[in-house]
């Protein structure tokens, strides 16, 4: 704990003894144009924890971007893909339907068919597929049939997603298994934000090479060349796409130098 934040906790010792040097000799810290260069160095040290703690610890940086996000209440948009397999209900999409109707008496269907069901739920769509058994059969898959539901177009403020997905969608989705019986579940949400990714720094902080499976980012550089050149950084390597051999031979002294440090 100390060695991940020592420099913090250099900087609250010398905080400290700022403060109680104001408190014990309040005439030589306040006094005159004192109270201005005193006022100033506490400032900046309150600034140096907030972005320092902000860099280093993650609950710190996931409250800062929390509070951010309530604050401007950004839209998130939330798609989720739930796979059913082998389901014990030989008619999984009439009980899907049964659900979402008992559920809100405001659901549409506008699409049925013996293979698939589309409702329309106030605030976002359902959409739910049947995989082709023989289709299954011929890759000797170890399940015959899959049902798909996929909770689509929910965009939501920040301030209100959570009651929504906790009271609505979870309690929805719980519903349908209890009801088509599935042997086994797989679930995926992706998550959207209006503008850019928030966590995207605390995620890359995390990344542990051994655990990381695949990755893949793309980066402009316009530091070389006068225009923007392309560079994708990958788990194992780095792609370079320019259209000048300058900018080719720069960039990959560069790119190169900065993989060794």
């Amino acid at each position: 704990m100390i060695r991940k934040y020592w420099l913090g906790v250099l900087a609250v010792i010398a905080l400290i003894i700022i403060i109680a040097f104001a408190v014990i000799r309040p005439d030589e810290t306040f006094g005159g144009s004192k109270f201005v260069e005193t006022v100033t160095i506490i400032l900046g040290y309150i600034l140096f924890f907030l972005q320092y703690f902000y860099s280093k610890s993650e609950g710190f940086y996931l409250k800062a971007n929390n509070l951010r996000l309530w604050l401007t209440n950004d839209t998130t948009k939330w798609n989720f893909t739930i796979d059913f397999y082998d389901c014990a209900q030989v008619q999984p999409l009439k009980n899907i339907w049964s659900v979402a109707s008992r559920k809100n008496n405001n659901a549409i269907k506008w699409h049925d068919d013996e293979h698939s069901i589309i409702i329309n739920m106030p605030g976002y769509t359902i959409r739910s597929f049947i995989s082709n058994e023989e289709y299954n059969e011929s890759r000797e898959l170890d399940y015959r049939s899959v049902v798909t539901v996929q909770v689509s177009n929910l965009e939501l403020p920040y301030k209100s997603f959570k009651q929504k997905i906790e009271n609505e969608i979870i309690p929805l989705l719980k519903d349908i298994v209890d009801v088509i019986k599935p042997e086994k579940e797989k679930y995926a949400a992706k998550i959207s934000f209006s503008s850019s990714n928030p966590y995207f720094g605390y995620f890359v902080r995390k990344l542990e090479l051994t655990k990381v499976v695949s990755f893949s980012c793309d980066l402009i550089e316009t530091s070389v060349g006068g225009h923007p050149q392309t560079i994708t950084v990958r788990k194992d390597r780095i792609d370079i796409v320019t259209n000048d051999l300058l900018s080719l031979q720069t960039l990959s002294m560069k790119y190169a130098a900065l993989s060794g440090g």
